[in-house]
């Protein structure tokens, strides 16, 4: 009998994954499936290598650091590495987008600012919180890169990143098909 494709799971390759990529992700449940309603888009989280084998994120909890090897989706569809079209030097004066993100570590997760990045009638944070994928494109315009141009951080969604000039799509090389536990 053979699998379906629920039995799998597509995991990161920690190797793969280099400082400055994106990516982007989704799971099952009822807040990943709001996000991909709300914003059209199969991704409702967007995370940032920022050293080797860890990755930079916003969750409930606050800013903070995982490994890679914790990273996988249930679906194909559900994953996506991006990287820099070029590598990126360290720009004027002499910081990557990783120190830009590593700034932010610690700050408190914004769920009104996640929401207002999709419907700014709702207003974003005052107080300093974050989102996932403004903690990256806050990292990236502060390096001097606009990811998304015409947007400013606070307004970008993990699919939008999907659509940023500056990123090219790596995730074959960067994501493996790993059988699940089920029976």
């Amino acid at each position: 009998m053979g699998r379906k494709p629920e039995d799998f799971i597509y995991a990161l390759r920690p190797e793969a994954v280099q400082i400055d990529d994106i990516v982007l992700t989704s799971d099952r449940g009822p807040i990943p499936l709001g996000i991909r309603t709300f914003t059209a888009s199969d991704f409702s989280h967007a995370a940032l290598c920022t050293r080797p084998g860890m990755l930079f994120e916003a969750v409930l909890e606050g800013i903070m650091r995982r490994s890679v090897l914790g990273t996988f989706a249930p679906r194909p569809e559900w994953i996506r590495v991006r990287r820099t079209k070029s590598p990126l030097p360290p720009n004027s004066h002499g910081l990557r987008v990783a120190h830009y993100a590593e700034a932010l570590y610690g700050r408190a997760y914004s769920g009104r600012g996640a929401a207002a990045s999709r419907f700014p009638i709702l207003g974003g944070s005052r107080d300093g919180s974050v989102f996932c994928s403004q903690v990256i494109a806050q990292a990236f315009f502060d390096y001097g890169t606009s990811l998304v141009p015409g947007k400013v951080p606070a307004q970008i969604y993990p699919g939008l990143l999907l659509e940023s000039p500056e990123l090219v799509d790596v995730t074959e090389q960067c994501i493996r098909k790993l059988g699940s536990d089920r029976k």
